[in-house]
C-alpha cells in the first residue's frame, strides 16, 4: 500500500490549522486543567489533549469530507494543499512524530510566541517532511497563522530566511536558566550571543528563519523524537542538519512510546495500547481503521473530567488519577531514551562555530579521561 507525501503534508497542514483553532479556543476560556508529567516544569493541559485528538482524527479522515481509501481500511483526506508529489511511499514505512502543543509551559505562562504544533513524518527511520505551526503568531504577508512546512522535494515554505553574518555565533538555547547544564555547554560556543527560547519548535524555527546560527540543547534537556522530527525534516530539506552533541543524526524508528503509525488494523479500537481514534465514516462498513499511538504529550493516557486538576498531588486526587499520573511519568521517562542533546544548524552558515564546539568538547572529554 502506498501513499503520496503531498497527501500526508496536506493532511498535516489542515490538521495543524484545526488544532491551532482548538488551542486558541481553550486559551481564551482560561480553562487549562493542568496536570504534571514529571515535574512542575513539564505540564500537560486539556489543550494538549484536544489538539492531539484533532490531529489524529483528521489523519484517519473522520473529520474531513472527500476522504479516499488508499488501500485496505485506511483513508486520508485529499485536500490538495500542496503540489502533488510523484514518488509514492510505502505506508508501512511511514511514522508520524507529533507534538500537539510544543511549549506547554510557555502556553500556561503566556509566552505564546514559543508555542507551536509539530508534525514530523518519517520513512525508513529518516525524516521526510515536517510542519511547525504557530497558533499565536501571524504571517506578515497573509495574516494567517505562521506555518513552516516542507520536506523531500519541497524545500522549506512559509518563511523568508534572513541573512546572518558570521561575525559572532548566535545560539538559541533553553529559557530555563541554570537547568540541564546549559551554562556549562554554552561556554563551548563562546564568544557568542545567546538567545533563550522555550519550545523546541520555536528554537529550530529561529535557525530556519535566519534569526540564529545554532540551536543547542544538552543531553539533560527533555527533548524527544516528537520535538525534533519536524524540525530535522525541514532542516534536511533546505541544506541544514540536526544531530546530537556528538554529531550523530537521529533515527526515527517505530517506537510505541513516541511514534504514531498509520496502520490498517482489523481489531477493535479498544485493543490500542495507548490511544486510538474511531474509524472514518467511509471505512465503517469494513474492518475498523485504527491509529495506534503514544503521542508527544503522552496525553492519550490521560482523560480530563469537568473538574479542574491543577496538580498531580491534589488532596482530592483519586487512586485512578494517581495511577494515571505515574503512568504519564513512566512513559515520559522511557520516551526520552537515546536522547543526547541537540545541535541544529546550516553548515554553510554555522559550520565553523560548530566545528569549534566539537574541538572544545573533545578536548574536555580527553581531560576528563585523564583525570
Amino acid at each position: 500500500m502506498s501513499v503520496l507525501l503531498s497527501d500526508l503534508i496536506s493532511c498535516g497542514l489542515d490538521a495543524a490549522n484545526r488544532a491551532a483553532a482548538k488551542i486558541r479556543e481553550i486559551h481564551s476560556s482560561n480553562d487549562f486543567r493542568i496536570k504534571f508529567k514529571t515535574s512542575e516544569t513539564d505540564p500537560v493541559t486539556v489543550a494538549d489533549i484536544q489538539s492531539e485528538r484533532t490531529i489524529t482524527s483528521l489523519f484517519l479522515g473522520e473529520e474531513a469530507a472527500g476522504s479516499e481509501d488508499i488501500g485496505s481500511d485506511f483513508s486520508i483526506p485529499l485536500l490538495n494543499l500542496v503540489k502533488a508529489s510523484s514518488t509514492p511511499y510505502d505506508l508501512d514505512d511511514i511514522l508520524l512524530f507529533i507534538d500537539p502543543l510544543d511549549g506547554t509551559y510557555d502556553f500556561i505562562n503566556e509566552r505564546l510566541g514559543n508555542v507551536s504544533i509539530l508534525i514530523g513524518i518519517s520513512s525508513k527511520s529518516k525524516p521526510i517532511a515536517g510542519i511547525i505551526h504557530f497558533p499565536f503568531m501571524k504571517d506578515s504577508k497573509t495574516g494567517k497563522d505562521l506555518q513552516i512546512w516542507g520536506g523531500v522535494g519541497y524545500g522549506v515554505n512559509g518563511i523568508e530566511q534572513k541573512t546572518l553574518t558570521d561575525e559572532i555565533c548566535i545560539v538559541t538555547k533553553s529559557g530555563t536558566v541554570g537547568k540541564y547544564g546549559t551554562e556549562e555547554m554554552s561556554k563551548l560556543f563562546e564568544p557568542a550571543k545567546f538567545v533563550s527560547r522555550g519550545g523546541m519548535g520555536a528554537k529550530i524555527a529561529s535557525v530556519l528563519m535566519g534569526e540564529a546560527h545554532v540551536v543547542m540543547a544538552t543531553p539533560a534537556h527533555p527533548s524527544s523524537r516528537w520535538d525534533i522530527c519536524a524540525g530535522q525534516a525541514l532542516l534536511n530539506a533546505s541544506g541544514g542538519v540536526l544531530t546530537d552533541i556528538d554529531g550523530n543524526e537521529y533515527l526515527y524508528e517505530d517506537d510505541p512510546l513516541s511514534s504514531l503509525k498509520l496502520t490498517p488494523h482489523s481489531e477493535s479500537s479498544e485493543d490500542a495500547s495507548h490511544s486510538s481514534a474511531s474509524p472514518s465514516p467511509s471505512s465503517q462498513s469494513q474492518s475498523s481503521s485504527l491509529l495506534s499511538s503514544s503521542s508527544s504529550s503522552s496525553s492519550s493516557t490521560s482523560s480530563f473530567s469537568s473538574t479542574t486538576s491543577s496538580s498531580s498531588s491534589s488532596p482530592s486526587q483519586t487512586e485512578s488519577d494517581k495511577e494515571t499520573d505515574e503512568k504519564l511519568k513512566e512513559i515520559r521517562r522511557l520516551a526520552l531514551h537515546n536522547q543526547n542533546g541537540v545541535l541544529a544548524y546550516y553548515p554553510h552558515l554555522a559550520g565553523k562555530f560548530v566545528e569549534k564546539f566539537f574541538e572544545r568538547r573533545n578536548a574536555l572529554k580527553k581531560q576528563e579521561q585523564k583525570s
